[in-house]
């Protein structure tokens, strides 16, 4: 039995870190919540391409 797991993304320089972690565990059919600050949401604006509606889908939110 999988656990489930929480992802927070804080907003810090890592902020695609986070994204990946959410991707990796979709991919290995773990349950995820996902924890998203505003600076988080901001982070990922300006420092990637993928924006906050994907990254929540991802976590299945």
């Amino acid at each position: 039995m999988k656990r489930p797991a929480v992802v927070a993304i804080a907003g810090a320089t890592g902020v695609i870190c986070g994204v990946e972690m959410l991707r990796v565990l979709r991919e290995l059919g773990v349950e995820v919540h996902l924890i998203l600050s505003e600076a988080a949401c901001t982070d990922l604006a300006l420092e990637t391409d993928v924006d906050v509606a994907e990254v929540r889908a991802t976590a299945g939110a």
